[in-house]
């Protein structure tokens, strides 16, 4: 090879290597827009267990794996209960459901609102707060959960 065409070709790769640099942009996680579907699945008088949806938003064509849920269920700043997903599912291009299960210990409920107040109304409002950890290959991004729910009592 002669010196011309070894510049060439250092040229060519540079400008390669360039482009392509250039092209990497970091990748848009899924977004968090709620909780559908809450249904009371078991109550009893210390708890009660409930399933919904938690409806993610992602707007790349490339699939997210979920790694974590770090979600807790609140009243009045007192924890009473966590949320768990069920299975550890792929987030596609467009809107997806993820089915979750929420625990919620009645008798930390019972002491923060009256009984009484509980068994007249049969609804209670809570605050999910928490962090949803999704990642792609070694890039992993946090989601922050923060929203305020109400459910009846009643299965």
């Amino acid at each position: 090879m002669n010196k011309y065409s070894l510049r060439l070709h250092v040229r060519i790769s540079f400008l390669f290597i360039g482009i392509i640099f250039s092209s990497c942009n970091e990748p848009v996680p899924p977004e968090y827009t709620g909780i559908e579907n809450i249904v009371v699945e078991e109550i009893n008088s210390e708890s009660a267990r409930l399933t919904g949806d938690v409806i993610l938003m992602s707007e790349e064509k490339i699939s997210w794996n979920i790694r974590d849920v770090d979600i807790d269920v609140f009243q009045d700043n007192r924890t009473v209960g966590n949320l768990k997903i069920t299975d550890k599912s792929k987030i596609e291009f467009g809107e997806n459901t993820v089915p979750v299960i929420l625990n919620i210990n009645l008798k930390e409920v019972g002491k923060l609102n009256s009984l009484l107040s509980l068994l007249v109304s049969k609804s209670i409002t809570v605050s999910l707060k928490g962090n949803i950890k999704v990642g792609k290959f070694v890039y992993n991004k946090v989601l922050p959960v923060d929203e305020i729910i109400e459910f009846q009592l009643e299965k």
